[in-house]
């Protein structure tokens, strides 16, 4: 009987453990669409890209906000010319269901990072948030993203 029992915590304890969410739960859904959305920032469809990536968090920033993003994304994209490829820079689990990837834009001037946030929702997985940066931007900012060096103040 005891070996009955043991068991059956057992099997609770393995349940429980197997219902989390795992880290790559959703991979190739957020792959789809961050390679959407910068498929369309590299033919040009800025507006379209900023529009369809951040629907979802329309009804928080409003139209107009969404137009500003892509204004201010047309903007940095001047300086940076077109965008060549990208690839993943770091991917950060938040929380169940919330994923922070950076990617490392190369641009035919100056390089990207692009930090786009996944929400996973009954629906799916959505972008809620789009952050673009170029290096230098960033660091002025205070941002280094993961995985690279500060710069070392100089005595």
């Amino acid at each position: 009987m005891r070996l009955i029992a043991m068991s059956g915590v057992m099997l609770l304890a393995m349940s429980a453990v197997t219902a989390e969410a795992s880290p790559l739960e959703g991979r190739q859904e957020i792959a789809e669409l961050s390679s959407g959305f910068f498929n369309e920032l590299k033919a040009g469809r800025i507006s379209e890209a900023m529009h369809s990536a951040l629907k979802s968090s329309e009804r928080v920033l409003g139209t107009q906000a969404i137009d500003n993003v892509a204004s201010g994304t047309t903007a940095l994209l001047r300086s940076t010319g077109n965008i060549k490829d990208w690839s993943i820079y770091n991917t950060n689990v938040i929380a169940d269901g919330l994923i922070e990837e950076t990617y490392y834009v190369r641009c035919t001037i100056v390089p990207l990072f692009a930090t786009l946030q996944f929400y996973k929702t009954d629906g799916g997985w959505h972008i809620i948030d789009v952050r673009l940066n170029t290096l230098l931007l960033a660091r002025e900012a205070g941002y280094v993203p993961s995985g690279t060096v500060a710069p070392q103040e100089k005595p």
